[in-house]
């Protein structure tokens, strides 16, 4: 079996905001991030929803993949796997080697092309519904949250060179579907998911759908979705269906919670990346109480439906690598919740996994005084959960005494090791600069909110004196 090996390329439909393919979710760090090509040009739902199956870039995956090779658009993967951590390739081939293996995979691919069969239909539908958002979270952008447009285009007018820009606009594309029936593509890169056309499409294909991910934007924004439950617990396709979504947990409508029961299983894992004062400034304008209810509303509606499971999905990223540590234990002594420092869904409970882009947030950005003391911290907050877990009579509520330290030790090995992987810090300008320029913006103060570790980086607080130079400058630098 190839060492490199990953499901994903096989049975993987991923669908990005504006409705073009991704190999998977995680690719987006790659030379082209991610995005399914044929003769160079991204393959897009208006060319159908199996159109990227056999895309040149998907075509090129699975024969670097069977042999032993990492395909440049998989370098995220590379890294977590080389830091020790768990990767989203080892998820893939973990949760569905039951189902789909190696073998499998060679038997019905083209050893010389990598095509496969024309009927071939994916089961595992991964999908961005637009990038309609009611949060404008720090680590997100305007491609990914429509709140974050009016902050992009103020940054703009400050001069600020870091932002995330919006997709391109296209024309309206117009195509034949359904026996002829036509329908039309928006100008708008994310309207499709809302549209009758991709939702039909879903329909078409729900009795071969498995396993249904839904992803924002926000997806409890997006009411078309909520039809498309109803027809597939009305056909009885929701009966074998795993339905999953991310969710930043500000809404969760009564509707929605009863076509939920109807499916086998129910996956929600609820983006959150602390508490407190440190989680509004990093979710704006997200507040903690009102996260705080919908978690014990969802935990009281998993209670009485055995068919769901919560997943806390927590992204690590420069300005929660220090407080994410009390979030971890407040969950973990709470008793609800496995933990695993793993990047995994299925059995467990807590996911933790970092954040690659932007690079200036990733936290392998920060200098080597500040890796060195949040070493030491990790290190001190290691050996206290271990104290804590010598000291209780009884654990066996959510896993064994041994487990749990194996959890905890192995969670501080690696991000200590993914974080000393790669010196960054010649970016940390960068991370100054759009935190500076963010904080005007929304009249916060990364100072105020994260003292310690404001003093950590203090000494790349100041923009290089090339910063004030012309933009012509800038750009070659």
């Amino acid at each position: 079996m190839s060492k490199t090996f990953c499901q994903a390329p096989w049975h993987d439909i991923h669908i990005v905001t504006d409705g073009g393919f991704q190999g998977c979710c995680v690719m987006g760090a790659g030379p082209t991030s991610g995005r399914l090509k044929t003769d160079g040009k991204d393959v897009t739902i208006a060319d159908g929803l199996n159109a990227g199956v056999n895309s040149d870039t998907a075509k090129s995956l699975r024969l670097a993949l069977m042999n032993d090779k990492w395909h440049p658009e998989c370098i995220r993967c590379m890294d977590e796997e080389k830091a020790g951590m768990k990767s989203m390739r080892n998820f893939y081939n973990e949760r569905w080697e039951k189902r789909f293996d190696y073998d499998d995979a060679v038997a019905i691919t083209d050893a010389d092309t990598g095509a496969l069969p024309d009927d071939h239909v994916p089961f595992f539908y991964d999908i961005q519904l637009g990038n309609l958002c009611n949060l404008k979270c720090r680590i997100c952008g305007p491609a990914l949250s429509s709140s974050w447009v009016p902050d992009e285009q103020k940054m703009k007018g400050l001069g600020s060179k870091w932002r995330q820009p919006i997709a391109p606009s296209r024309e309206t594309i117009t195509i034949e579907h359904l026996g002829g029936k036509k329908y039309s593509y928006s100008p708008d890169p994310f309207a499709w998911a809302n549209s009758d056309l991709f939702w039909e499409q879903m329909s078409e294909q729900k009795d071969k759908i498995e396993h249904l991910y839904l992803i924002g934007g926000e997806p409890m924004m997006i009411q078309r979705h909520f039809k498309f439950l109803k027809e597939c617990v009305e056909s009885g396709d929701s009966k074998h269906i795993v339905l999953q979504y991310d969710t930043n947990l500000t809404n969760l409508p009564q509707k929605v919670m009863e076509y939920w029961k109807e499916f086998k299983t129910l996956e929600i894992g609820f983006s959150i990346d602390g508490m407190g004062k440190e989680l509004e400034y990093m979710r704006n304008p997200v507040k903690w109480d009102h996260i705080l209810k919908n978690i014990h509303k969802l935990e009281a509606f998993a209670k009485e439906n055995s068919n769901v499971k919560l997943t806390d999905s927590v992204t690590v990223s420069v300005y929660n690598i220090l407080h994410i540590l009390d979030y971890i234990e407040w969950k973990v002594k709470a008793g609800k919740y496995d933990f695993d420092y793993l990047w995994q869904r299925h059995g467990k409970h807590f996911g933790v996994h970092p954040l690659h882009s932007p690079h200036y947030l990733n936290v392998r950005v920060m200098p080597f005084k500040a890796k060195r003391e949040i070493s030491k911290q990790y290190i001190k907050w290691q050996k206290k959960m271990n104290d804590w877990i010598d000291s209780i009579d009884d654990y066996t509520r959510i896993q064994d005494k041994k487990s749990l330290r194996e959890s905890v030790n192995t969670y501080v090995d690696t991000w200590i090791s993914f974080m000393n992987s790669e010196d960054s810090s010649k970016h940390m300008h960068e991370f100054w600069s759009f935190t500076n320029d963010l904080d005007v913006i929304r009249d916060e103060s990364f100072a105020d909110v994260f003292p310690d570790l404001n003093e950590l980086l203090s000494d790349y607080h100041e923009k290089p004196d090339w910063w004030f130079l012309p933009t012509e400058r800038f750009d070659k630098e």
